[in-house]
């Protein structure tokens, strides 16, 4: 159950860091004198944390794949030999797929998540008690896993070191029209059950935090 924890651990917490302050900083920027972000700058937003963040997260998934293939095949896993041997280049390898997951989970999150907490704020204080906010970081959590799913398949395949004898995909395109040829529409929403109950969940803990944090800040 935990293997390849290591690199997506480590991978996590710059990820988490990048995602939440590139978008805090840009709502800050873009709120009015009044408080007020428009839609369309919120997309803004969580798509520039999208892109930011990929630059940790598409090798530490990468290494984090490759550690769990090699262990199901009884192999020693080595994160470090399997970031050598990948090469810097190498590392990016699936990164328009990474960007295609990415980029539209951070969109729908952030942007649903900033206007449910607008309308369900108290009228008096504007913010939202902590358990509400855990509730519906997991309610927009689900809803921006079930609609990256399909990239996050491509990705994990277009990852997975090739092996003697198969025909390498030549990039997202290919990797989407021979997956959907050879097994269906419904093989890019394979995992998508336990993709919400792991990612929903997680992001629902971290916008927590940082709602907490940020609240004891301001005191």
């Amino acid at each position: 159950l935990y293997r390849g924890h290591l690199p997506n651990v480590i991978g996590m917490l710059p990820e988490s860091a990048i995602k939440l302050t590139v978008n805090g900083s840009l709502r800050e920027y873009f709120t009015d004198e009044e408080g007020n972000i428009p839609l369309s700058r919120q997309v803004v937003a969580g798509a520039a944390s999208g892109f930011a963040q990929v630059t940790v997260t598409n090798p530490a998934e990468l290494i984090k794949i490759r550690m769990q293939v090699l262990a199901m095949e009884g192999k020693a896993a080595n994160p470090l030999k399997i970031a050598i041997n990948a090469g810097v280049r190498g590392l990016y390898t699936g990164i328009t797929a990474t960007l295609l997951r990415d980029v539209p989970f951070n969109v729908v999150f952030f942007s649903s998540y900033g206007y449910f907490k607008d309308v369900l704020a108290d009228a008096d204080t504007g913010s939202l008690p902590l358990w509400k906010v855990l509730a519906l970081g997991i309610a927009c959590g689900t809803a921006a896993s079930a609609i990256s799913t399909p990239s996050d398949v491509i990705k994990t395949r277009l990852q997975v070191e090739v092996k003697a004898g198969d025909v390498p995909y030549k990039g997202y395109l290919d990797c989407l029209q021979r997956t959907v040829q050879a097994e269906g529409w419904g093989a890019l929403l394979k995992g998508i059950g336990p993709r919400c109950l792991i990612v929903a969940p997680m992001f629902g803990v971290t916008i927590l935090a940082f709602e907490a944090m940020g609240k004891v800040y301001r005191k």
